[in-house]
Formats: structure tokens, sequence, C-alpha cells
């Protein structure tokens, strides 16, 4: 739908993506608490409601930063199949570069960046 309606001139890309975010914000919230309020309590994290609060933080921000960085790459790419091919190789590197597969002192001095740079490795 965006690329059609982005090829008419019907509206900037940017504009649609600012107006999708803050649309998907209360079902972002809702999504985080009922996800939060289950895991949290399953895997048995400390029972002290502020650091409940802080998790579900995290994961709402974290899933803000990952939906806006997916959004990004529609917006960039010419079309759906490169945007898809692109995200997924991104992806991949943000995977590899978040200190969990790879170690922070083990990732080579040029990708560095990527840690630092990369969402999930705070989240």
């Amino acid at each position: 739908v965006i690329y059609r309606q982005t090829a008419a001139k019907f509206f900037h890309p940017l504009s649609y993506s600012i107006a999708h975010t803050v649309v998907d914000i209360p079902m972002s919230v809702l999504e985080v608490v009922l996800f939060c309020s289950i895991v949290y309590w399953m895997v048995g994290l400390s029972p002290v409601f502020f650091d409940f609060v802080m998790f579900m933080l995290t994961i709402f921000l974290t899933k803000q930063a990952m939906n806006s960085f997916f959004k990004v790459i529609g917006v960039l790419s010419p079309n759906d199949i490169v945007g898809q091919s692109g995200a997924a190789i991104l992806l991949l590197i943000l995977m590899l570069q978040n200190g969990y597969i790879i170690a922070e002192d083990d990732i080579q001095p040029w990708w560095v960046w990527a840690y630092w740079f990369n969402p999930l490795q705070y989240g």
C-alpha cells in the first residue's frame, strides 16, 4: 500500500511512518502488558513491582525501536522483495552482534559499532 500511495504522491513516507508509529502505540502497550504479565511471572523474575515496570518499559522500547527499524527499511527499499531481503540480512547482523551469539570481547574491532548501535543488545 505504501509503495502505491507514495508513487502516486499521496503523502511522504516519513509522514506515513510517524503517523503509523503514533497510531500503533496503544496496541503496542496492550501487547507488551499482556506479554510481560505472562512471561515475567512465569520465568520467576524479581517479585518487586518496580522491576516488573522496568521490564515492561524495556520490552516496550525495544519493540518500538525494532518496529521503527523495519519501517525505515520498508521506506528506503524500492519494493517489498528488496525490503524483505535487506531486513533479513540486517536482522541477522543485529542478532550476531548483540552479545549472545558472539561475546562482546570476541567481536572484531571493525564490528564494534554494530554492537553499540544494536537495539537488541539493550533489550
